[in-house]
């Protein structure tokens, strides 16, 4: 990344055109968001299946809640990627 001096404000500035690096501390957050939405996905998920089984189903319908996290987790997934592009 191309960062030029501006000492008159006393701060960097990013050259136009270049691209920002991606700030490790959010890249560690979104990672750690993931990790917990997985495991409430994997959760819920078997929760479902549990319900489905004990009410003799023969199809799982997954609540509302688990497509929300589900959903969320791919949204965070997505951010990722963007901030690593």
């Amino acid at each position: 990344m191309d960062w030029v001096d501006d000492e008159r404000a006393g701060r960097h500035k990013q050259q136009p055109g270049s691209k920002p690096e991606p700030n490790p501390d959010a890249l560690r957050e979104l990672s750690k968001i993931e990790a917990a939405l997985a495991a409430a996905e994997e959760h819920l998920t078997k929760q479902n299946e549990a319900n489905a089984a004990l009410h003799m189903s023969d199809r799982v319908l997954y609540s509302p809640l688990t497509v929300a996290v589900v959903n969320a987790r791919e949204s965070a997934k997505r951010v990722r990627e963007h901030l690593e592009r």
